[in-house]
């Protein structure tokens, strides 16, 4: 990035950055956005978000927020759904009148990425038990797993940790 001057804005809570443009220092010449995979911003990797997937007007890229052979992302996203609303009387506390309105919902999507082929699918253990299949003991620990666990989330971060730490990733020159 030290080569490239940047017009771009990037939120510490979300961890999206939006990027108007980009260009080499050396002769101003524009980068082309919608060709890049991704970037890195102070050491950390950022994965483009399809148009598509997000709610912004600037190409967006999400940070990774865990790296390794398996890498963790997410991006907020509003959703509209629609919603049975009812109208209550006042003194009787029944409905008078009931209709269906849309509202908006954000939706965090969280998403894992395999480092190796850039594959991208949704955060949930069934996923993780598809890209763990050459680790016995993290298959074993993902399948007795109830879907119902409380900490479910914190207990996948842990080990898709676990996992990246028996299996680095390394970099080809």
């Amino acid at each position: 990035m030290d080569e490239v001057q940047s017009r771009l804005v990037t939120n510490p809570r979300t961890w999206i950055t939006q990027v108007e443009s980009l260009s080499r220092r050396s002769n101003n010449k524009a980068i082309a956005i919608d060709q890049l995979w991704g970037i890195c911003i102070d050491g950390i990797p950022y994965i483009r978000i399809p148009a598509d997937s997000i709610d912004k007007s600037l190409p967006a890229f999400a940070g990774l927020r865990i790296t390794g052979n398996l890498c963790y992302f997410q991006y907020e996203r509003n959703e509209e759904r629609e919603v049975e609303m009812s109208a209550y009387n006042p003194l009787t506390g029944k409905p008078f009148r009931s209709g269906t309105i849309t509202r908006d919902f954000l939706e965090v999507r969280e998403r894992l990425l395999r480092f190796e082929t850039g594959e991208m699918a949704p955060f949930t253990r069934r996923q993780l038990i598809q890209w763990t299949t050459r680790d016995q003991v993290i298959q074993t620990t993902l399948r007795r797993l109830s879907p119902k666990t409380e900490d479910l989330e914190d207990q996948l971060y842990n080990i898709m940790l676990s996992f990246n730490k028996r299996h680095p990733v390394f970099i080809k020159d």
